[in-house]
């Protein structure tokens, strides 16, 4: 499973009119929220004002899906405590993979959930956007310069 969301713009005859009487535009938006198969097929969706965030709609896309999910893909913007939570309430035994916000920090007290599979993809995401700013003193830990 992973999920994403994506913006829609709304036409109709509101953008017609501005157009053509020269009104100033107001935007008309909305947040298409999808979960996607293995097999790419749509298994949940949730349409959102332009507001929604992402990491609040992932309990009502995971409503909508009956079976368990085995492996479970998002990008950072979902990378919150909530989130694994709600993953694993719905599928225990789930693989769950989001890399870290651009912000995050690492702590001993941080999620439980964020287990093996995560610390690979942090692995390699340190490596490849962090490369330039590292040096390797000795094989068990990574220093900032």
């Amino acid at each position: 499973m992973a999920i994403d969301s994506t913006g829609l713009k709304r036409f109709g005859r509101g953008e017609w009119h501005q157009e053509k009487y020269s009104l100033s535009a107001k935007a008309s938006w909305r947040k298409l929220h999808i979960g996607v198969n293995e097999d790419h097929y749509i298994e949940a969706c949730v349409l959102t004002n332009r507001f929604g965030n992402d990491d609040q709609q992932v309990g009502a896309l995971l409503d909508q899906i009956e079976q368990p999910i085995k492996h479970f893909t998002a990008d950072g913007a979902y990378d919150e405590t909530p989130i694994y939570e709600a993953i694993l309430a719905h599928s225990p035994a789930a693989d769950i993979v989001i890399p870290p916000r651009a912000t995050a920090i690492v702590r001993d007290d941080a999620a439980p959930m964020r287990g093996v599979v995560q610390n690979t993809v942090t692995d390699f995401w340190l490596i490849d956007n962090c490369a330039p700013f590292l040096s390797h003193e000795n094989n068990d830990e990574i220093i900032l310069q």
